[in-house]
């Protein structure tokens, strides 16, 4: 191993990683010390080096609001001291509080909740003013295999086709999410109160429960619908 050698890192705070020349050739994990950063990284960082014969992969974790950017340091890697460079990439990493919406609204109502927004990326990120996704029903699946196997399909109409028109009327709908305020980017660890409404779709059939997310980013955020009687409002977050 040539001690001068400098080690490149690439990837995300979470997951930077580097391919390195085995000292030892000898599989196993060695613990990586990096102990010294520039551009406002904090130190000191712990690694793991995960060795494979004569072609380790070293890989190391930075805090998550590490700016993007390269940073040299040191490592202790073998027993020996060796220079590092760390290429930081941008990351998007948005976090909802509650985990999740569940709630039971009347078809085509408007249902205003405040949520907690929470930026654990290295970046700024951007909230639109409106969002939309698709719910479906949480048993539709199984009617629509239901209906596949049940002997409807005709001599005209394959088997596949029955299916698929099945799950079509399964399909709930769009929800609408309007972002009342708190639109607006947010910056790398920064929370932000969130007030939005959700219209839910009006095809949605009382006594039902629809399930979809909405995506935000990284954010796959789970809502889930049950259909009321109309006339009945009552709604509630749950994490």
């Amino acid at each position: 191993m040539r001690g001068a050698d400098r080690i490149r890192f690439r990837g995300t705070p979470r997951v930077l990683e580097a391919a390195v020349e085995s000292a030892t050739g000898v599989a196993g994990a060695h613990p990586v010390h990096v102990d010294s950063l520039t551009a406002g990284a904090r130190g000191p960082v712990e690694g793991i080096a995960v060795t494979a014969g004569a072609d380790p992969i070293v890989r190391l974790s930075l805090p998550s609001g590490t700016p993007p950017g390269t940073y040299r340091g040191l490592i202790e890697f073998d027993g020996a001291e060796r220079p590092v460079e760390l290429v930081v990439e941008p990351e998007v990493m948005l976090r909802l509080l509650p985990a999740r919406l569940v709630f039971e609204a009347n078809p085509g109502e408007r249902v205003p909740f405040e949520l907690s927004l929470v930026n654990v990326g290295n970046v700024a990120a951007e909230i639109r003013g409106a969002y939309a996704f698709g719910v479906f029903d949480v048993a539709g699946s199984e009617r629509a295999i239901g209906k596949m196997v049940s002997g409807d399909a005709t001599t005209e109409q394959r088997r596949v086709d029955v299916f698929a028109d099945a799950v079509a009327e399964e399909h709930g709908g769009l929800v609408r999410v309007k972002i009342d305020s708190g639109s607006g980017p947010i910056a790398p660890g920064a929370t932000t109160d969130l007030n939005v409404t959700i219209h839910v779709p009006d095809r949605i059939r009382p006594g039902h429960t629809y399930w979809g997310t909405w995506p935000l980013h990284n954010l796959r955020y789970y809502v889930r619908i049950t259909g009321r009687p109309a006339g009945e409002r009552r709604h509630e977050a749950q994490s």
